[in-house]
């Protein structure tokens, strides 16, 4: 094989290397995301129906 036969084989496996990092990365932060709004929408259920521990804390207005 030539080099740079070599060198493409070579920067074809780290692409692909890197592409299944990014991935996995991408599905554990969509993961996250999808359990933190599953949490945030039990939260804002439970504050709909009276349970007031669970509502969200007011903002105070930022000054202009």
């Amino acid at each position: 094989m030539s080099a740079a036969a070599q060198q493409v084989a070579h920067d074809q496996s780290e692409f692909a290397e890197e592409t299944a990092v990014y991935e996995a990365e991408k599905a554990r932060v969509a993961a996250m995301s999808a359990e933190e709004r599953m949490k945030w929408e039990a939260d804002a259920a439970a504050c709909k129906a009276g349970d007031t521990t669970r509502c969200a804390k007011p903002v105070a207005p930022q000054p202009r």
